[in-house]
Parts: C-alpha cells; structure tokens; sequence
C-alpha cells in the first residue's frame, strides 16, 4: 500500500511542476499587442501570487466598438480562467500568443472582440 501512495505523490508532483512550466511557456510577464486592421488591442500581465496573473488592457476597432480585459486569471485544465466565469484558450504560436474567447466572455461592445494573435512587446 506504501508503494501505491508514493507512486502516487510522485505522479501528482510531476503532474503539478508540469502545469506550472506551461503556463510559464504560454504566458510571460509584459506587454502584448494585437492589430488585425480590424481590431487593435494591448494588455499588460503581471504576476500576483499562487500561480495567478492580472491582466489589465483595453481594444477598439475602427468603428470605435470597444473591448476590456481586467483581472486575475489562472492556467486550469489547459484553459486561462478570467475573471468570473471566463475561460480563454491561450496557445504559443510562432512566438506569440493566440487567445480565444469563444464564448465572448470578456465585456466587448457590440462588433468589437478580443480573439487574435498578440505579439509581445
């Protein structure tokens, strides 16, 4: 039975020091930008504590629709929780970050949306 437990905590610490260097891999502290001539949107990450990030950054597209992004997030099953009841795909491509909001979760006017590829500054 020892030997269950053990295998066990050693799988579960490996499982956890594994998440923690994705998310590191996908989102680093900085400045991130996206202009798709649609929309253009820039947001800062900082880190707080236990793993979360605050985001904090604004968009608009040509037409003047805005969008926000403010708040604290953490990476939890392969998803970004932002915010309340908020979850965003966040994926390394190329050496930036694409995001996806496919349920329009974060406040964005009518036309305006925060789904793109960013370039970090």
């Amino acid at each position: 039975m020892k030997k269950y437990n053990i295998c066990f905590i050693a799988l579960w610490l490996l499982l956890i020091s594994g998440a923690t260097v994705h998310a590191e891999d996908v989102l680093s502290l900085g400045r991130y930008v996206m202009d798709d001539g649609v929309m253009h949107v820039s947001f800062e990450v900082k880190q707080v504590n236990n793993g979360r990030y605050f985001i904090e950054g604004s968009g608009s597209s040509k037409s003047g629709a805005m969008c926000m992004m403010n708040g604290i997030g953490v990476f939890n099953g392969g998803l970004f929780k932002f915010g309340y009841n908020c979850n965003l795909s966040l994926t390394p491509v190329n050496g930036k970050l694409e995001i996806r909001d496919d349920k329009s979760c974060t406040p964005c006017d009518t036309g305006a949306y925060i789904s793109g590829v960013y370039e970090k500054q």
